[in-house]
Protein backbone atom coordinates (compact mmCIF):
# COMPACT_ATOMS: atom_id res chain seq x y z
CA UNK A 1 0.00 0.00 0.00
CA UNK A 2 3.27 2.48 0.78
CA UNK A 3 4.11 1.75 -2.80
CA UNK A 4 0.97 2.86 -4.38
CA UNK A 5 1.00 5.66 -2.02
CA UNK A 6 4.44 6.76 -2.89
CA UNK A 7 3.69 5.92 -6.56
CA UNK A 8 0.56 8.41 -6.37
CA UNK A 9 2.44 10.89 -4.97
CA UNK A 10 4.69 10.88 -6.89
CA UNK A 11 2.79 11.43 -9.97
CA UNK A 12 0.70 14.13 -7.99
CA UNK A 13 4.35 15.69 -7.96
CA UNK A 14 5.05 14.91 -11.75
CA UNK A 15 1.62 16.46 -12.67
CA UNK A 16 1.54 19.38 -10.35
CA UNK A 17 4.62 20.89 -10.46
CA UNK A 18 7.45 18.99 -12.99
CA UNK A 19 4.84 19.25 -15.81
CA UNK A 20 4.46 22.93 -15.45
CA UNK A 21 7.61 23.97 -14.66
CA UNK A 22 8.88 21.96 -17.92
CA UNK A 23 6.13 24.10 -19.55
CA UNK A 24 7.65 27.55 -18.64
CA UNK A 25 11.15 26.16 -19.39
CA UNK A 26 10.22 25.64 -22.76
CA UNK A 27 7.98 28.90 -23.11
CA UNK A 28 11.78 31.02 -21.35
CA UNK A 29 13.49 29.02 -24.51
CA UNK A 30 11.55 29.62 -26.94
CA UNK A 31 11.53 33.41 -25.95
CA UNK A 32 15.09 33.22 -25.28
CA UNK A 33 15.76 32.78 -29.01
CA UNK A 34 13.34 35.43 -30.07
CA UNK A 35 15.04 37.93 -28.22
CA UNK A 36 18.69 36.02 -29.79
CA UNK A 37 17.15 36.62 -33.51
CA UNK A 38 16.36 40.34 -32.56
CA UNK A 39 19.71 41.01 -30.93
CA UNK A 40 21.81 39.68 -34.00
CA UNK A 41 19.41 41.62 -36.06
CA UNK A 42 19.99 44.76 -33.80
CA UNK A 43 23.50 44.24 -33.77
CA UNK A 44 24.08 43.54 -37.59
CA UNK A 45 21.81 47.09 -38.06
CA UNK A 46 24.23 49.14 -35.77
CA UNK A 47 27.22 47.23 -37.45
CA UNK A 48 25.67 48.59 -40.81
CA UNK A 49 25.28 52.42 -39.14
CA UNK A 50 28.26 52.44 -37.68
CA UNK A 51 29.75 51.60 -41.26
CA UNK A 52 27.90 54.22 -42.97
CA UNK A 53 28.86 56.75 -40.51
CA UNK A 54 32.63 56.12 -40.44
CA UNK A 55 32.23 56.67 -44.10
CA UNK A 56 30.55 60.12 -43.53
CA UNK A 57 32.91 61.54 -40.59
CA UNK A 58 35.41 60.54 -43.62
CA UNK A 59 33.80 62.45 -46.33
CA UNK A 60 33.30 65.48 -43.92
CA UNK A 61 37.17 65.17 -42.80
CA UNK A 62 38.44 65.36 -46.20
CA UNK A 63 36.48 69.21 -45.95
CA UNK A 64 38.21 69.77 -42.91
CA UNK A 65 41.86 71.56 -43.73
CA UNK A 66 44.83 69.60 -42.43
CA UNK A 67 46.38 72.39 -40.55
CA UNK A 68 45.24 74.74 -37.75
CA UNK A 69 45.24 77.26 -40.80
CA UNK A 70 45.86 80.32 -37.80
CA UNK A 71 46.36 82.54 -40.15
CA UNK A 72 43.15 82.38 -42.34
CA UNK A 73 41.36 81.96 -39.02
CA UNK A 74 42.93 85.46 -38.03
CA UNK A 75 42.16 86.91 -41.34
CA UNK A 76 38.74 85.52 -41.23
CA UNK A 77 38.28 87.22 -37.62
CA UNK A 78 39.62 90.74 -39.10
CA UNK A 79 37.37 90.85 -41.93
CA UNK A 80 33.69 90.12 -40.06
CA UNK A 81 35.02 92.76 -37.19
CA UNK A 82 35.93 95.16 -40.35
CA UNK A 83 32.36 94.71 -41.71
CA UNK A 84 30.61 95.16 -38.44
CA UNK A 85 33.20 97.99 -36.94
CA UNK A 86 34.19 96.24 -33.80
CA UNK A 87 38.18 96.30 -32.48
CA UNK A 88 40.04 93.79 -31.64
CA UNK A 89 40.99 94.08 -27.80
CA UNK A 90 42.63 90.30 -26.82
CA UNK A 91 43.12 86.97 -29.24
CA UNK A 92 44.53 84.13 -27.96
CA UNK A 93 44.35 80.10 -29.56
CA UNK A 94 44.53 77.41 -28.11
CA UNK A 95 44.92 73.60 -29.26
CA UNK A 96 43.76 70.33 -28.45
CA UNK A 97 42.17 67.14 -29.75
CA UNK A 98 38.49 66.82 -30.08
CA UNK A 99 38.37 62.63 -29.50
CA UNK A 100 34.44 62.59 -30.14
CA UNK A 101 34.64 63.75 -34.24
CA UNK A 102 38.48 62.39 -34.16
CA UNK A 103 39.99 65.53 -35.08
CA UNK A 104 42.13 68.15 -33.96
CA UNK A 105 40.41 71.10 -32.20
CA UNK A 106 41.78 74.32 -32.50
CA UNK A 107 39.73 77.35 -29.65
CA UNK A 108 40.15 80.98 -30.52
CA UNK A 109 39.03 82.87 -27.49
CA UNK A 110 38.99 87.13 -27.97
CA UNK A 111 37.53 90.18 -26.91
CA UNK A 112 35.70 92.54 -29.44
CA UNK A 113 34.58 96.33 -28.51
CA UNK A 114 31.89 97.62 -30.76
CA UNK A 115 28.30 99.04 -31.36
CA UNK A 116 25.80 97.86 -29.67
CA UNK A 117 23.72 98.19 -32.78
CA UNK A 118 26.25 95.80 -34.47
CA UNK A 119 26.52 93.16 -31.82
CA UNK A 120 23.87 90.48 -34.02
CA UNK A 121 25.50 91.27 -37.92
CA UNK A 122 28.73 90.47 -36.20
CA UNK A 123 27.43 87.03 -34.60
CA UNK A 124 25.75 86.34 -37.86
CA UNK A 125 29.05 86.83 -39.82
CA UNK A 126 30.99 84.44 -37.42
CA UNK A 127 27.83 81.96 -38.19
CA UNK A 128 28.11 82.24 -41.72
CA UNK A 129 32.06 81.65 -41.61
CA UNK A 130 32.66 78.37 -43.11
CA UNK A 131 35.92 77.73 -40.97
CA UNK A 132 34.26 77.99 -37.39
CA UNK A 133 32.42 75.33 -36.42
CA UNK A 134 30.93 76.12 -32.98
CA UNK A 135 30.70 78.75 -29.99
CA UNK A 136 31.42 77.52 -26.50
CA UNK A 137 30.92 80.90 -24.57
CA UNK A 138 29.98 84.22 -25.19
CA UNK A 139 29.16 86.95 -23.16
CA UNK A 140 28.26 90.84 -23.53
CA UNK A 141 28.79 93.74 -21.90
CA UNK A 142 26.89 97.11 -22.47
CA UNK A 143 28.27 100.46 -21.96
CA UNK A 144 27.39 103.88 -22.64
CA UNK A 145 30.32 106.01 -24.00
CA UNK A 146 29.47 109.37 -24.88
CA UNK A 147 25.93 108.80 -26.02
CA UNK A 148 27.23 105.86 -27.59
CA UNK A 149 25.52 101.95 -26.60
CA UNK A 150 28.72 99.77 -26.30
CA UNK A 151 29.05 96.20 -26.67
CA UNK A 152 32.19 94.41 -25.65
CA UNK A 153 31.80 91.06 -26.63
CA UNK A 154 33.77 87.56 -24.90
CA UNK A 155 33.96 84.93 -27.08
CA UNK A 156 35.36 81.10 -27.67
CA UNK A 157 35.17 79.67 -31.06
CA UNK A 158 36.25 76.51 -31.83
CA UNK A 159 37.35 75.06 -35.26
CA UNK A 160 38.68 71.52 -36.50
CA UNK A 161 41.75 70.57 -38.41
CA UNK A 162 43.81 67.12 -39.35
CA UNK A 163 46.27 68.09 -37.13
CA UNK A 164 47.63 70.14 -34.21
Amino acid sequence: MWKILAVGGGLLVLGFWVVPQWEQVKSLQLENTKLSNIKAQKTAAIKALTTSQKTGSDEVLGQVPYTPEQAVLINDLRLISAKTGFIFRVLSFGQGENTTVGAAQTTVNFSVLGQKSKVIDFLKLIESNRRFIGMDNLSVNIQKKNEVELAELNVTLYAFSQQN
